[in-house]
C-alpha cells in the first residue's frame, strides 16, 4: 500500500491508503512489519512533503504507541530515526545518525529557526509521555524499554530552550526513576543508564536543571539509593557499571559544586563509603567511573565542614585500595589530605605502609619500561607518591615535637620501612628530576629523626660501602652523570649528559673529579649550582654519622663514611662533614676510648689529611679548613710519607715566578708553608727553597719601601728605628742579582743573627710556640699595606729565619 502512495495516484487515494495504515497503527495488526514499514515511511516522507505532513499531523497517535509503549525494540529504534527525519535540517539529521561528530554546541548553531522550532515542539511532547513511560517502566520487565525514549530526548536537546522544558516535568521525571528504576535488582539496567545521561546532558546545558534536583525534597537522600554490582569480572556488568556510573558520580559532582547543603548530605550517606570501598579501588575495570567518583570526593572534600568525611574516607580508601593500583591511592590520599589530623589519620590507618608498598611496585615498573615518555611517566607517579609521605612524615615529626603524639606509635609503619628507604636512597643520583631527588632527602631527613636507629643502622653500612667501591674504583667514569646534572657554560669543553639516558636507579652522589671542571671557582655560577646539588646529601651523611655517634652504631662504617664524603667535598670546598668531625674532637671520652682517637687511627683519615694539604691546599684559603689542618695534622703528621713534603717543596720552588700573576698560587702556597713551618719546628726546609723564598720576599719588601718612598709614608724615625733596619738602595737593587739575599729582620730584644744562624735547627724550641702565635713584631713595624702579595709570605720568612 505504501508503494503504491508514492506512484501517481490521486490525492484521494492516497487519503484513502494513509486512513487504513492508521488504523493499522492503532490496532498493531501486523507487529512483524511494522519495523520496516516505518522505515520505508522514514524515507519516502523526505522526498514526498504530503506523507511527511500526515506524519507530523498524526504525531500524537503514533509517537508514544511506536517509542515507549511498543515492546520491539526494532520498532522503537526505527521511530528514533523517523523522528529525527522530520526536523526541517540536514545538518541535524547528519548528526542523529552519527555521520557528523562535532560538539553538540557546534550542531545547534548550524540548525535553522525552523529547525529549532520543531525540536523545542517534540521535546516538550516528550516530556508530556513521562507518564506513559513510568507506567510502562512499571509493568515492563526487560528494563531497557525507554533507552530510545531518552536517547530521543538527549539527541533533541541541542539547547538550552529545550533542556529548560524538564524543569516544569522534573517531578514527573523523579517518579519515574526513583524508587522504580533507582532500586530494581537488576545487574544492567539500562534505562537507568540512559536516563542519567539524558539528565546529565541538561545539567551541563542548563544548570538550573540542577537547582530542581538540589530544592528536591528527598532527592539528596533518594539519589544515593542505588542498585550497583561490583565487584563482577563479567565484560557486560563491567562496561555498563563504567558507562553508568561515570554519568552517575558527573550529576552528584555537579550538584555538589552548586550546593555545599547538598554535598554534606551526600557525604553523610552510606553508600558514598560504600563507593570508595567497592568503586573506588578498581580503576582497571572501571576509569571512568573511578575518574568521577574521585572528582566528586575532591569537591565534597574541599567542603568546611568536611573534616569527618574526609578522615573516614582516608580509612576506608587505605583499607580498600591494594599497592598495586599507586595511581587511584596517590589521588585519594592527595585529595583527602588537607590538614594535620588528615596526615596523622592517614598515617595511624597504615597509609606509610600501602604508600611504600605502592612506591616499591612502581619502582619495580619503572625497570621494565623502555620508552622515554613512559619513563618519565612512573617517575612523575613516584614524584607524587614521596610529596604524599613527606607531607605525612613532617606533620608526624611536627607532632611528636610539640609531644602531643606518642612515640610509641611510630611502629604502624614498620613493613617495608627499610626495603623503601633502601630504594629511595638508590635514586639520589642526576638521572632523576631534581624535584625527586629533594623530595628523597627530605624523607631521609625526617625518618632519620623518626627512627635514629634503625635507619641509621641501614644507611650507615649502605652509604659506606657505596663510597668506599667509588673509592677504589680506577676508571671513575664508569659513574656518567644524568640529564639533570648542572650544566656548566656551553663554551667550555667539558662531558654533556645526554637528555635522553633512562632514569636508572643507581646511586651516584659521588663527586667525581672527572665530571667536574679543571677551573673550579671561575664561574661561580656554576659553583653554586654544583654546591646546590651535593650539600643537602652531605647533611644528610652528617645526620646519619650524628645519630649513629649517639647511638654507639658502627664506628668503623661512620669513620669511614665521614671521611669519604669529607675527602670527596674537598674538591667543592663543602664543610659540611669536617665540621661533624671537628666536633667529635671535642667529645668527652666514652669508656676505654675517644672516639675521636679512633679517626687518628684510620687510614681514610689519614688520607684526608694528606688530600686538604697537598691536593687540595686551596681549601686552606678558608678559614674553616686551615684551622681544621693546623688542629689535626699534628695528630697524624707521623703517618704521612715525608716524601710528600719533598714533593711539594720541589713543586713550589719552581711555581715561585707564577705568585705574583695568580692570586690563588699565592694563597694556597703561603697558607701549606705556614702549615709546615707552625707544626714542624724542628724539621728544615730544603736550602734551595729557603732562597727561592728569600728573593721573593726581597722583592716585594724593595717594593714596598719604593712605594713608601714615593707617598711620604716612612718617615726618618721609622727608618732608623731598630725595629726596621733596611740597607740602602743599592744594596735593595742588588738583592734580585744575589743568590743570597739578606733581608735585614731582626727582634729587637735580640742580637742581630746572620741568616745562616736562622736555621730552623738552631732555633730555640720555647721560644717556637710563642713566634708561631704572635705576629711578627719586624712585620708590623714596617708598616706594610696588606694589599703587597708578598705580605704574608714576608711574615713567614721572618719566622723561618728568626727559628
Amino acid at each position: 500500500l505504501l508503494k503504491m502512495m508514492v506512484s501517481k495516484v490521486t490525492q484521494d487515494f492516497r487519503s484513502m491508503i494513509l486512513s487504513c495504515f492508521l488504523d493499522n497503527i492503532r490496532l498493531v495488526l501486523a507487529p512483524a512489519s511494522l519495523p520496516f514499514t516505518i522505515e520505508f515511511l522514514s524515507i519516502v516522507m523526505l522526498v514526498h512533503p504530503p506523507i511527511c505532513e500526515w506524519v507530523l499531523k498524526h504525531k500524537g497517535e503514533w509517537l508514544a504507541t511506536w517509542l515507549i509503549e511498543n515492546e520491539d525494540v526494532n520498532v522503537r529504534k526505527r521511530t528514533a530515526v523517523l523522528v529525527y527525519n522530520l526536523v526541517p535540517c540536514q545538518v541535524f539529521r547528519d548528526y542523529s545518525c552519527g555521520q557528523r561528530q562535532e560538539p553538540i554546541k557546534h550542531i545547534a548553531s548550524s540548525i535553522s529557526s525552523a529547525g529549532r522550532e520543531f525540536l523545542y515542539e517534540v521535546v516538550d511532547d516528550l516530556l508530556k509521555l513521562l507518564p506513559i513511560a513510568s507506567e510502562v517502566s512499571s509493568r515492563n520487565d526487560t528494563y531497557a524499554g525507554l533507552v530510545q525514549y531518552f536517547q530521543v530526548l538527549e539527541t533533541c536537546s541541542v539547547g538550552e530552550n529545550e533542556c529548560e522544558l524538564l524543569e516544569e516535568h522534573f517531578n514527573e521525571f523523579w517518579k519515574l526513576y526513583h524508587p522504580r528504576i533507582a532500586t530494581a535488582s537488576v545487574d544492567c539496567h539500562e534505562d537507568k543508564c540512559a536516563l542519567f545521561s539524558y539528565y546529565l546532558h541538561t545539567c551541563l546545558t542548563s544548570p538550573s536543571n540542577l537547582q530542581c534536583l538540589i530544592d528536591h525534597p528527598t532527592a539528596s537522600k533518594d539519589i544515593s539509593v542505588i542498585y550497583i554490582l561490583a565487584n563482577n569480572d563479567k565484560s557486560e556488568v563491567v562496561k555498563y557499571n563504567n558507562t553508568f556510573l561515570e554519568k552517575y558520580y558527573a550529576v552528584l559532582r555537579l550538584a555538589c559544586e552548586k550546593s555545599s547543603a547538598f554535598g554534606r548530605d551526600i557525604s553523610s550517606q552510606g553508600n558514598t563509603f560504600w563507593a570508595l570501598l567497592n568503586i573506588l579501588p578498581y580503576y582497571t575495570h572501571t576509569p571512568h567511573a573511578v575518574d568521577e567518583l574521585y572528582k566528586m570526593m575532591n569537591v565534597i572534600a574541599k567542603l568546611p565542614s568536611a573534616g569527618s568525611f574526609r578522615r573516614k574516607a582516608i580509612t576506608n580508601c587505605i583499607e580498600s585500595v591494594q599497592p598495586t593500583n599507586p595511581k587511584t591511592l596517590r589521588k585519594v590520599l592527595k585529595s583527602l589530605i588537607r590538614c594535620e589530623e588528615d596526615a596523622m589519620r592517614a598515617f595511624s590507618s597504615g597509609g606509610l605502609v600501602k604508600l611504600s608498598d605502592a612506591y616499591l611496585s612502581l619502582s619495580s615498573a619503572l625497570n621494565d619500561t623502555n620508552s622515554i615518555q613512559g619513563v618519565t611517566a612512573v617517575v612523575t607517579e613516584l614524584d607524587e607518591l614521596l610529596s604524599i609521605v613527606e607531607l605525612i612524615l613532617k606533620t608526624l615529626c611536627d607532632f611528636i615535637i610539640r609531644g602531643t603524639f606518642p612515640k610509641e606509635q611510630l611502629s604502624c609503619w614498620k613493613e617495608s620501612r627499610n626495603q623503601f628507604t633502601e630504594t629511595i636512597t638508590h635514586t639520589l643520583n642526576s638521572h632523576v628530576c631534581p624535584n625527586h631527588k629533594q623530595l628523597t632527602l627530605q624523607i631521609l631527613d625526617i625518618t632519620i629523626k623518626l627512627y635514629p636507629h634503625e635507619v641509621a643502622s641501614l644507611l650507615l653500612p649502605l652509604l659506606s660501602r657505596k663510597h668506599n667501591e667509588f673509592y677504589k674504583l680506577h676508571n671513575k667514569r664508569a659513574y656518567l652523570v644524568g640529564p639533570h646534572f648542572p650544566r656548566i657554560r656551553p663554551n667550555q669543553d667539558t662531558l654533556i649528559p645526554n637528555p635522553d639516558v633512562k632514569a636508572i636507579q643507581q646511586f651516584n652522589m659521588f663527586i667525581n673529579d672527572t665530571q667536574i671542571p679543571a677551573d673550579f671557582g671561575v664561574d661561580h655560577l656554576y659553583d653554586q649550582a654544583l654546591t646546590e646539588f651535593y650539600k643537602p646529601y652531605h647533611e644528610i651523611v652528617r645526620s646519619i654519622c650524628e645519630e649513629a655517634l649517639s647511638h654507639g652504631l658502627h664506628y668503623k662504617e661512620m669513620i669511614r663514611l665521614a671521611c669519604l664524603t669529607a675527602r670527596e667535598g674537598l674538591r667543592l670546598r663543602l664543610s659540611v662533614v669536617p665540621k661533624f668531625i671537628l666536633s667529635v674532637g671535642s667529645l668527652p671520652q666514652q669508656g676505654d676510648v675517644r672516639i675521636i682517637d679512633l679517626f687518628y687511627e684510620s687510614s681514610f683519615f689519614v688520607e684526608l689529611i694528606e688530600t686538604m694539604v697537598f691536593s687540595y691546599n686551596c681549601v686552606l684559603q678558608k678559614e674553616f679548613f686551615h684551622k681544621f689542618c693546623f688542629i689535626f695534622y699534628p695528630k697524624v703528621k707521623n703517618d704521612i710519607s715525608a716524601d710528600l713534603w719533598s714533593s711539594f717543596f720541589l713543586t713550589t720552588s719552581g711555581e715561585f715566578s707564577k705568585l705574583d700573576s695568580d692570586p690563588n698560587l699565592h694563597m694556597k702556597t703561603m697558607k701549606t708553608l705556614e702549615l709546615y713551618l707552625k707544626t714542624n719546628p724542628k724539621d728544615k726546609m730544603p736550602s734551595y727553597l729557603t732562597e727561592i723564598l728569600c728573593i721573593y720576599c726581597g722583592k716585594h719588601l724593595n717594593e714596598e719601601i719604593e712605594s713608601h718612598h714615593s707617598q711620604d709614608t716612612i718617615t726618618m724615625e721609622q727608618l732608623e728605628s731598630p725595629h726596621a733596619q733596611i740597607g740602602s738602595d743599592s744594596e735593595e737593587q742588588n738583592i734580585g742579582e744575589r743568590k743570597r739575599p739578606t733581608p735585614q729582620l731582626s727582634d729587637p730584644t735580640k742580637p742581630k743573627r746572620s741568616k745562616l744562624d736562622a736555621s730552623p735547627s738552631n732555633i730555640d724550641p720555647s721560644q717556637e710556640c710563642e713566634q708561631s702565635q704572635t705576629p711578627s713584631q719586624s712585620s708590623k713595624s714596617l708598616n706594610i699595606t696588606e694589599a703587597n702579595p708578598g705580605i704574608e709570605m714576608l711574615k713567614l720568612l721572618h719566622d723561618l729565619l728568626t727559628k
